[in-house]
């Protein structure tokens, strides 16, 4: 699939129930690569954030330009190694306590103002992080009255005020 206008989550469910967000994509992007490579179906649920527009590209067309365009090939290797990178960090980070993993997603999220824009709910934040949504809410409470983050609810957005100390919070 690629996503020619908008953004899309994409989220599973556990045998528990519980709903795991694995990313947001904004436009342009190629979706569910593993899913068109191994030809064993969809790897996640995709849902739309924003208006979006959507195109499939057939599995058979997306081969052959793997087969026949270097560049392509090429491109594909290079964004399927960063995504078990990124993978491979996720694990790592679901064994962080709960304040540890949320103060270092919301380092990395950082921009260089230090602004972190947020998901559009809590739920989706704990989602990503595989929390509860009352445990992101906690979190984030400690975090603004300890004086780390000012934490802008209506807007979704959180301000870093001191990342060095948050840092310490992420180790």
């Amino acid at each position: 699939m690629l996503l020619l206008r908008g953004q899309v989550a994409a989220t599973s469910v556990t045998a528990g129930g519980s709903v795991v967000r694995h990313g947001i994509w904004t436009c342009p992007a190629a979706l569910d690569k593993t899913a068109v490579i191994d030809g064993r179906g969809h790897t996640a649920t995709f849902t739309a954030e924003t208006e979006a527009c959507v195109r499939t590209l057939p599995r058979p067309a997306f081969l052959a330009l793997i087969d026949d365009v270097a560049a392509v090939r090429g491109h594909v290797l290079r964004t399927l190694a960063a995504e078990t990178r990124r993978q491979q960090a996720r694990v790592v980070d679901t064994l962080l306590p709960a304040q540890a993993r949320l103060a270092a997603w919301m380092l990395k999220a950082a921009d260089t103002e230090g602004v972190v824009r947020l998901p559009a709910s809590q739920q989706q934040l704990a989602e990503l992080l595989g929390l509860t949504r009352v445990t992101v809410n906690r979190a984030l409470g400690a975090f603004r009255r300890d004086g780390l983050i000012e934490y802008d609810h209506g807007a979704a957005r959180a301000t870093l005020l001191a990342p060095e100390l948050l840092q310490l919070r992420g180790l």
